[in-house]
């Protein structure tokens, strides 16, 4: 294979790494917040990425599982919170031509190549107390980013490139704001749809979403809603090592919310994506489809 081809070749875990939710009267949905309260949460999440590079099909399967803390700090006098939350175990594999391994973050050996790598980067999330504030709909309005995981995000070396959007409030605030689940301002019937518009940045650029959830069902104990994403525009950074353009792309989720509590319970999202990638003057098509699951695992 020439040496073109290899370089090529070498960018596509890297590049699947940065790539990688009867009828009644109408009823007011909203997240419930008790000071005290703490509930844990898992995440996990699955990307496989199929590349094309010069006709040599190159896989990649990313595997991260992320247990974390969300405790209720306080609770304002219009139902919004200061809500600390608190990453406690983050473990991740990959699999591919070029490159396999694990990492657990409460293993004290830091492993070898890709792996030790990571670990200055996942030093730095893992413990450090996120602090937002979330309203009765969802909606992050402000967030306070520990100055010490900032500085070490910052020095964590190679490894925490694709993650410098994190190293800043407005990086953290837009990932945390993105991945919550905003309720409707006014009552819903099942049926009822609402939209949302994000800008997510990234350190390849920022991508607008158009977010859409219809209310499925609903009963005194649990709301279904379900989510239908689309890319609007991908506007790629300028120093970004690559160009890529967006093909095709689909995105659906369900969430199921505790309506008692004010909670959610569990969420599934399922999101696929095929774009172009230019690299070094050549192109690379890349396939990658994920799923990611968010559970309640207790208080």
């Amino acid at each position: 294979m020439p040496p073109r081809s290899r370089v090529l070749l070498r960018w596509v875990p890297m590049v699947c790494l940065l790539l990688t939710v009867p009828a009644g009267a109408a009823e007011t949905l909203r997240w419930k917040f008790a000071e005290g309260d703490t509930h844990h949460y898992e995440l996990n999440q699955t990307t496989v990425t199929t590349a094309m590079v010069q006709n040599q099909e190159v896989k990649t399967t990313i595997n991260q599982t992320v247990d974390m803390a969300w405790e209720v700090d306080s609770v304002n006098s219009d139902g919004s919170a200061r809500v600390a939350q608190t990453i406690e175990r983050v473990r991740v594999s990959l699999d591919s031509q070029f490159a396999s391994f694990e990492y657990d973050s409460q293993d004290e050996a830091a492993g070898e190549g890709p792996a030790a790598m990571l670990k200055p980067v996942i030093d730095a999330l893992v413990g450090s107390r996120v602090v937002l504030v979330m309203t009765p709909r969802g909606e992050v309005n402000d967030v306070e980013v520990p100055d010490e995981m900032i500085e070490r995000l910052r020095n964590a070396g190679p490894g925490a490139q694709a993650l410098q959007n994190l190293a800043s409030a407005e990086g953290m605030k837009g990932l945390i704001g993105q991945s919550t689940l905003i309720l409707p301002e006014e009552g819903v019937e099942p049926g009822t749809t609402w939209t949302r518009a994000v800008e997510l940045p990234t350190p390849q650029g920022t991508l607008a979403l158009t977010n859409t959830y219809t209310l499925e069902a609903e009963d005194d104990s649990a709301a279904t809603i379900a989510l239908s994403m689309n890319i609007d525009e991908f506007k790629v950074a300028p120093d970004a090592p690559f160009e890529m353009k967006v093909e095709e792309q689909s995105g659906t989720g369900a969430y199921t919310f505790d309506t008692a509590a004010g909670r959610l319970s569990s969420s599934e999202i399922k999101q696929g994506l095929r774009a172009v990638i230019s690299v070094q003057d050549q192109e690379i098509t890349s396939i990658t489809d994920s799923t990611a699951t968010f559970t309640r695992t207790g208080d």
